[in-house]
């Protein structure tokens, strides 16, 4: 699967992370994957499998388009 705008996607991935105080080991635990691997989410060197962008979205409570599309530190709620 591609997204498209990775930069955009591994930059809110990183901010809801900061935002939520976890830590990578943390999420990557509760997405049952390796915390190397969503390292690599988080620095725009891969992209992850569709069924994880879901768990992703649900576990941050963002949507999807908001985590490809949009820059999330200029909203005010998340």
């Amino acid at each position: 699967m591609e997204i498209g705008n990775n930069i955009q996607f591994s930059n809110n991935l990183r901010f809801v992370r900061y935002k939520a105080n976890l830590s990578q080991q943390k999420v990557s635990d509760k997405l049952c994957i390796t915390r190397a691997r969503y390292s690599k989410y988080e620095e725009g060197a891969s992209e992850p499998p569709f069924f994880v962008l879901i768990k992703i979205s649900k576990y941050f409570n963002v949507s999807i388009d908001d985590l490809l599309l949009s820059d999330l530190r200029k909203h005010k709620q998340v």
